[in-house]
This record gives structure tokens, C-alpha cells and sequence, in this order.
């Protein structure tokens, strides 16, 4: 809701399209205009700019946007729709951001490290799984964020 919102050159005030982004940026409150579960499917991308925009601005998700983000489906589209650039640029802007604690925390409570961190498809030269290479990477990466977040 307070993404929708602009300022209008011509009558020198902030529209507010959904009517409530004025008040959700004044209680800090994050939330999608529509409802969250089509939101994020229809553009998978949006779950994480309501993560950057909630550790950059210090808002809180509310709990029906947790519950969409958490939601497989989303995280599959999120893994086949969306280009690991754009993943990454989003990422980069969370890291660059004035929180980046946060955006990884809140990444790890919407059980998105594994989407946003995953390796493209790598066929190991070993049968053994505990040879593949992005089961060691995602192993590690967890071990990583194991100890640095919790």
C-alpha cells in the first residue's frame, strides 16, 4: 500500500490510490493492496521487495503477507518465473540496504534462503548425492546462516 502511493506535482499532495498507505507507513505497517497470495503469484518478485521495503523502512509484514510468502507455490514461481538477476539485484539492494540483517532474517523466517540462495541444476560427476555440488553449497550456506542468525 505505501509503494502505491505518489506525489502529485500538480495539486502538490500524496495520492494514496489504496487509501491506506498513508496510515500504513504512519503504524509502519507493510501489506500488498490486493490480496497477498495472488499478489506474489501473479509477480513473485513482489515478496521480496515487501522484504527490502520492511528492513529498509523498519515496517512490519502483516500476517497475511507472512502466510503468502511462506506459501510453496509462491516460492516455486519465485524460483521459475523470476531470473536469477533480478533475484540477485534484489538481494544486492537488501545487502546495500540500512538494514541488511534484517532482510536476511526476514528471508529466513519466509523460508526463502533456499529460493533466493538456490544453485541452477548441476549434474554432479558422482552418483552419491552427498557429492552434489549445490546440495554442499545450500548445506553450507545453511550451516553459515545457522551461526551468524540464530
Amino acid at each position: 500500500t505505501i509503494n502505491s502511493m505518489f506525489y502529485n506535482i500538480e495539486t502538490r499532495s500524496v495520492e494514496d490510490f489504496t487509501g491506506m498507505g498513508q496510515s500504513d507507513l504512519l503504524h509502519r505497517i507493510a501489506r500488498t493492496p490486493d490480496d497477498p497470495l495472488t499478489t506474489f503469484t501473479d509477480d513473485p518478485l513482489r515478496v521480496l521487495r515487501a522484504v527490502r521495503f520492511a528492513a529498509r523502512f523498519g515496517l512490519q509484514l502483516v500476517p497475511e503477507l507472512v502466510e503468502a510468502a511462506m506459501n510453496v507455490t509462491v516460492h516455486e514461481a519465485l524460483a521459475h518465473k523470476i531470473s536469477r538477476e533480478r533475484i540477485g539485484h534484489e538481494l544486492q539492494l537488501m545487502l546495500e540496504g540500512p538494514d541488511p540483517v534484517r532482510s536476511l532474517m526476514l528471508l529466513r523466517d519466509l523460508n526463502l534462503i533456499p529460493v533466493v540462495f538456490a544453485l541452477p541444476d548441476v549434474h554432479s560427476a558422482s552418483e552419491d548425492p552427498a557429492f552434489d555440488a549445490s546440495s554442499r553449497y545450500q548445506l553450507g550456506l545453511d550451516s553459515v546462516l545457522h551461526a551468524t542468525f540464530f
